[in-house]
């Protein structure tokens, strides 16, 4: 975050990785708060642990969260924190697509988000 003004003000169009472990785990509100105007934000969805090992519903969770805090206003592309490497199974990635698919649109994630 100490450079993000920097890399801001330098005029850059987006940001990858919005990595969750060097921003923390609010960091992409941060982030959306202070530069979602200005930038495009990508990823978030931790690809290190959560992916490989963590259950659908957290991951499921994960992705909702980011859609919620990112979506709104436009500036935000979804994926993982960084890449899908050899360590997330397939069928997770998949599932990660899947859900992203169901809620990427606004009037769909906010129906969903209130039926659940």
């Amino acid at each position: 975050m100490l450079l993000m003004d920097d890399i801001v003000d330098a005029g850059i169009d987006a940001f990858h990785p919005t990595e969750r472990k060097a921003f923390g785990p609010n960091g992409l509100e941060e982030m959306k708060r202070r530069y979602g105007d200005r930038i495009t934000l990508f990823g978030n969805v931790e690809a290190s642990t959560l992916l490989p090992y963590g259950t659908y519903e957290q991951i499921d969770k994960q992705i909702r969260k980011c859609f919620e805090t990112a979506a709104p206003g436009g500036g935000y592309i979804f994926g993982s924190d960084h890449s899908i490497h050899p360590c997330i199974p397939a069928e997770r990635a998949r599932f990660l697509f899947r859900q992203a698919a169901k809620y990427r649109s606004y009037p769909t994630l906010t129906r969903r988000l209130t039926q659940d």
